[in-house]
């Protein structure tokens, strides 16, 4: 039904873009002899944006703690994959292995300790190793003990 004050308008389509055509990944792919071979899927190319040491800070010297526990605290992004591992290496050696973005080192030695951070597949591959750090844990000293003696 038309009134007498209507008006008539001309729509224009609106412009489309046809979808994308992908190819789904072969899992198997066909020889002439008609032959059904399977193809081994591509590498994982999965790469975290970044792996780093939060505490402590390079070049840090520590103080001797209680057996002297080091708390250090990793930053992963994106969130660590469900199969995936972090590992901490102390001067090429790993001492922690896990999910946790905190992880305390114990009974670490006084002096220089290279810190590193790797994440790994669950066949043992590295997948990504952060910068290393250099802490530093300071050693027990009879004369800083005798000091803080002579002041109280």
């Amino acid at each position: 039904m038309e009134t007498p004050q209507a008006e008539t308008h001309r729509i224009q389509p609106l412009p489309t873009i046809p979808a994308l055509k992908y190819q789904k990944a072969d899992v198997f792919k066909e020889r002439k002899s008609d032959q059904v071979v399977p193809v081994s899927p591509r590498a994982d190319t999965f790469q975290y944006q970044f792996l780093t040491i939060l505490y402590p800070r390079d070049q840090d010297n520590l103080p001797p703690g209680p057996s002297a526990t080091l708390e250090i605290m990793a930053g992963v992004k994106p969130r660590l994959r469900p199969k995936d591992t972090l590992v901490l290496i102390d001067n090429g050696k790993e001492i922690y292995s896990g999910r946790s973005l905190n992880i305390s080192a114990a009974n670490l030695d006084p002096g220089q300790h290279l810190l590193q951070l790797a994440i790994k597949r669950p066949n043992g591959d590295t997948i990504q190793e952060s910068d290393t750090i250099t802490v530093y844990i300071q050693r027990y000293s009879t004369l800083r003990n005798q000091a803080i003696n002579r002041t109280k």
